[in-house]
């Protein structure tokens, strides 16, 4: 473990500040105030696509973002999506819209979003994601495993990258981002 995270307690999310280098190509990051549901399709998921035009939203079956006047949905999986929205009411939102041809389940107790940039962050993000990041084009979306956290990633557009993951995994995550970015610097907003 880097020294700089020494002192910092276990299991506690990091204090605002810079970490490791103080330089000019620092990562920033912080975190987003979303709320956050599952919508997840029945059998016709063509169905759900055409109802996601109330919401404005041109809905891809497939691991890419698709956004909407106030909303975003992550495709996590075959008729699967990860709903975002800095709106309050979300899950009621997408009932009224999608019944009775998927489900909606509340995530956003269980949810911790963050955002990243810099022109460093390719480096950090190849410590911690297995993936070929610079194929990914903005809105596309993968579920992985960073430092054996599961998260889902999305280019959100040509210098940020957004990150979802489970609430109980927030602070070993910023300190295995910390530590990634270390040589860089990271700028982390709290």
């Amino acid at each position: 473990m880097a020294d700089f995270l020494a002192a910092l307690p276990l299991g506690k999310p990091l204090p605002a500040g810079l970490y490791g280098a103080q330089n000019f190509e620092r990562v920033a990051l912080c975190r987003l105030p979303v709320d956050a549901c599952a919508l997840v399709a029945g059998r016709d998921v063509a169905a759900v696509i055409e109802k996601a035009k109330v919401l404005g939203v041109d809905l891809r079956d497939g691991p890419r973002r698709s956004g909407g006047e106030d909303c975003a949905l992550i495709g996590t999986g075959p008729g699967r999506w990860l709903v975002l929205s800095s709106a309050s009411g979300l899950a009621a939102r997408l009932e009224a819209a999608f019944a009775p041809e998927a489900s909606t389940f509340e995530q956003g107790g269980g949810l911790v979003v963050l955002e990243a940039s810099g022109p460093t962050l390719p480096a950090v993000l190849a410590k911690l994601v297995p993936l070929d990041l610079a194929t990914f084009a903005d809105d596309d979306a993968a579920t992985v495993t960073a430092a054996h956290i599961n998260l889902t990633l999305w280019r959100h557009d040509a210098t940020h990258w957004r990150f979802a993951l489970g609430r109980s995994y927030f602070a070993a995550f910023l300190r295995a981002f910390a530590c990634a970015a270390a040589e860089y610097g990271l700028d982390w907003a709290g």
